[in-house]
């Protein structure tokens, strides 16, 4: 008796060494997908959370414009037309000969997210067709009027 235990056939040992180094090789492979996975999806997940956090504030945007439009299909756009539209606090209107502005502060989806300027023009004469432009406002936003009272 020479001491070896290994019943198998020397012929089946090398199969065994190449069925285990393939094995490990495929573990090896799965790991580095998984790997890159997770590391694309920390990548990734923030910026689409962005890019719709944007969407969702230029939709809202979109139709807040809609809405002051429709006020002033009558020819007249009013403070109280202004704030019934927009229901969010603070806002600011500047008339010219040419147009009106409105600034607003939209309320975020989230209470995480900052909150978001929006200037809204409308060129005079009011109307029917009137249609109100929409832009992200360059400067700071409106500050809330203190509380009456």
């Amino acid at each position: 008796m020479t001491g070896n235990n290994d019943r198998r056939p020397p012929a089946v040992r090398p199969l065994a060494r190449l069925a285990g180094g393939a094995a490990l090789l495929v573990i090896l492979v799965v790991l580095a997908a998984v790997g890159g996975l997770v590391w694309w999806l920390q990548a990734e997940l923030p910026a689409g959370a962005d890019r719709t956090t944007r969407e969702n504030d230029r939709l809202h945007a979109q139709s807040l414009a809609r809405g002051l439009s429709a006020s002033a299909h009558d020819g007249a756009l009013t403070d109280e037309e202004i704030s019934r539209t927009l229901r969010t606090e603070p806002w600011a209107v500047r008339r010219t000969d040419r147009a009106i502005r409105v600034v607003a502060t939209t309320t975020p989806a989230l209470g995480t997210e900052p909150a978001v300027c929006w200037a809204f023009t409308l060129g005079l004469p009011l109307g029917a067709d009137t249609s109100a432009r929409t832009a992200l406002h360059p400067d700071s936003c409106p500050e809330r009027r203190p509380e009456a009272g």
